[in-house]
């Protein structure tokens, strides 16, 4: 059967973990998906946090990964930023989803954050799915999109209690491979890299 590893990253599985992101995603948020190209340069991003990225491997295969980076909790009438730890794209290759892959993934970001110091962890995902971690709203905190609008999916996670007590209506900076959108043509160009996959329209697409 072999056991399943959770490791750093190397660049011998650059192309083979974006293959995996790329499969996660593919016709769950829109027809295709672009959380792939997303990682290709999350990896060069200033803001990557590459010590508390992993993969999970099994007999040799990679089943999952996820990739964390740093995020900003900005307060625009102090001047002030905390920085806190995001992560994102996470993803486990659908033939093995529901095995807990992505628990393994999450839970050793979860302990390295801890264990390095960040305070508090920032995403958007899905509430039914991340609260079993402990995530909340971020709404409940007082926080705010970029574009001072909340959400259902910004979600939060406190690690140092009390963390959020002072950051009522402070906005999240992503870093700057999370913030832009992929050019269509860039998109499509980087995308025959990979094995030709059918793009569909799906009932609970976003777009």
């Amino acid at each position: 059967m072999g056991e399943l590893i959770i490791r750093s990253e190397t660049e011998d599985d650059y192309f083979e973990a974006e293959a995996v992101i790329r499969l996660a995603f593919w016709n769950v948020f829109r027809p295709g998906c672009f959380e792939h190209y997303l990682l290709h340069f999350l990896r060069s991003d200033r803001d990557y946090l590459r010590d508390l990225s992993f993969v999970a491997e099994k007999n040799g295969y990679l089943e999952g990964g996820i990739y964390s980076s740093k995020a900003f909790l900005d307060l625009e009438d102090e001047g002030l930023s905390k920085e806190v730890l995001t992560f994102g794209p996470v993803g486990v290759e659908p033939s093995f989803q529901r095995e807990g892959v992505g628990t393994l993934l999450i839970q050793r970001v979860i302990a390295g954050a801890i264990e390095g110091q960040f305070k508090a962890i920032v995403l958007v995902g899905s509430f039914d799915y991340y609260h079993r971690f402990g995530f909340v709203h971020a709404s409940d905190y007082g926080l705010l999109m970029e574009d001072g609008t909340t959400n259902p999916a910004f979600l939060a996670l406190e690690l140092e209690k009390g963390f959020f007590q002072n950051l009522n209506r402070a906005r999240v900076r992503w870093c700057s491979a999370l913030s832009e959108i992929p050019d269509p043509y860039d998109l499509h160009q980087f995308d025959k890299s990979f094995p030709h996959l059918d793009k569909q329209i799906l009932p609970g697409q976003l777009e």
